[in-house]
């Protein structure tokens, strides 16, 4: 199993960041009705960090929004690229939101944060847009996307759809890209997670290195130290 890492962040600009993510990404989470064994599926409809509130979809059936309407307390839970992500919530009205209900909610006083360091993943920078170029096996096609962040073991990239491209989980590709040391890499990777977004026309995707020489592997593992030191800067300031 792999360790984990637990953090209970306080600080509303970073709850936000984290809130923000799973809100542009669409995940699916868990409300867990307090008092009960009952958990269903919702999603984080908008934020508004000015404010520290948010709006949560309406659960289905009717019989879960009415039991969570009298209870009122809930637990949010969510996974996500090897982290989990919880915190303890009340909700405060039921609102509409774009002609829709919604459950008006105030941001937690602490988030739960833990991750799993096998998979801890680094944000890229807004300031080091870095591109990578992906290559079937064959040499005969190849499409461009963007990095989104790095591990030690793994990147997530970000492919527009116009690329055209069609992933198979678990295939072999050739990439190459630069770290922000201007150092380029050459290595094949395995794709292991696809997560096409209609809204914003582009599609994650969670690739693993694949047989990297030691050169290599000392050049991604400072690499992604060092976005996991800026990432760590940022959440600081």
């Amino acid at each position: 199993m792999p360790e984990e890492q637990d953090d209970h962040i306080t600080k509303p600009s970073i709850i936000a960041a984290h809130l923000g993510r799973l809100q542009r990404e669409h995940q699916l989470v868990k409300l867990n009705i307090v008092g009960t064994d009952n958990s269903f599926n919702s999603m984080l409809v908008s934020i508004d960090p000015a404010k520290q509130t948010m709006l949560l979809d309406v659960l289905h059936p009717d019989t879960a929004h009415q039991q969570l309407i009298k209870k009122k307390d809930f637990n949010f839970n969510v996974e996500s690229d090897g982290v989990k992500i919880s915190f303890n919530g009340t909700i405060q009205k039921l609102v509409e939101d774009d002609g829709k209900p919604a459950y008006f909610v105030n941001f937690p006083d602490k988030l739960l944060y833990k991750q799993r360091r096998q998979a801890f993943r680094a944000p890229i920078s807004k300031g080091d847009l870095l591109s990578i170029t992906l290559t079937d096996t064959e040499m005969t096609k190849s499409c461009k996307g963007i990095i989104d962040n790095v591990s030690r073991g793994g990147l997530c990239l970000q492919i527009d759809h116009g690329e055209n491209w069609h992933f198979e989980k678990f295939s072999i590709l050739s990439a190459q890209f630069f770290t922000t040391e201007n150092i380029e890499i050459i290595c094949d990777i395995e794709v292991r997670n696809i997560k096409p977004d209609q809204v914003y026309k582009h599609t994650k995707v969670g690739v693993q290195f694949k047989n990297l020489d030691k050169q290599q592997k000392r050049h991604i593992q400072n690499f992604a130290l060092r976005m996991e030191r800026q990432m760590i800067k940022r959440q600081r300031a």
